[in-house]
């Protein structure tokens, strides 16, 4: 019988916990939900809509650009605009930037993905 680690927790680091188990909770359930969207309800539209809502909640935390088709023809992204051509709906190139409250940036990270919309 050995002792136990015992913390003592005040009510204000309670809620914040409680706080920060529904921020997680509500990103969980937002991605499961992009998964499991059927193509007429999650298109290439409502994507982007969904990325400009995560931004516009952010407190400033995250900056969404959205590049319309001609933004991408302009760049030269061929191969992202021939896999698009499939689409019944216009491309639309999300691109999210996170950068923390406090400015200062240590790491830097990319994370590269191909939302895959079954729509044709």
């Amino acid at each position: 019988a050995g002792t136990k680690n015992v913390r003592t927790c005040t009510s204000e680091d309670m809620y914040e916990a409680i706080s920060e188990g529904r921020k997680i909770a509500s990103g969980v359930y937002l991605a499961r939900d992009i998964v499991n969207s059927p193509h007429n309800v999650l298109n290439s539209l409502s994507l982007a809509d969904t990325a400009q809502r995560i931004a516009s909640e952010s407190s400033g935390l995250i900056e969404c650009n959205i590049l319309e088709k001609e933004d991408c023809e302009r760049l030269g992204m061929g191969s992202y605009l021939g896999v698009a051509r499939g689409s019944e709906t216009k491309p639309k190139f999300i691109h999210l930037t996170y950068r923390p409250r406090s400015g200062n940036v240590r790491t830097k990270v990319g994370i590269i993905g191909k939302g895959l919309l079954f729509d044709t």
